[in-house]
């Protein structure tokens, strides 16, 4: 894993202030770097990772890095999926299936 931040994607702050304007908290935290996920989103008392790809660029530009893929994997392993958005459209959908703990 890095030890430093990663470079944001082009859409990261559209991407997150989508977030904001539909209701959802959302916390930016590409800063921290270690291969961990851009944003925790909390939504209907669920909190979510979330990596921000930047739709626009090739497949090829938009894949997760060696140590991202292995973090969400452990992720996954653990019934903690890390959701990926390449575009801000995808944002209101996410959140309307948003799971609410009981």
């Amino acid at each position: 894993m890095s030890k430093y931040a990663r470079r944001k994607d082009a859409n990261h702050a559209v991407v997150i202030g989508a977030f904001r304007a539909c209701g959802a908290l959302a916390i930016d935290t590409s800063r921290l770097g270690e291969d961990f996920p851009d944003a925790v989103i909390g939504f209907k008392r669920v909190w979510k990772l979330v990596e921000i790809k930047d739709g626009d660029k090739p497949p090829s530009a938009r894949r997760l890095s060696e140590g991202q893929e292995k973090f969400h994997v452990a992720c996954g392993l653990a019934g903690l999926p890390v959701l990926v958005v390449e575009r801000v459209e995808q944002v209101p959908a996410l959140l309307a299936h948003w799971t609410e703990v009981a």
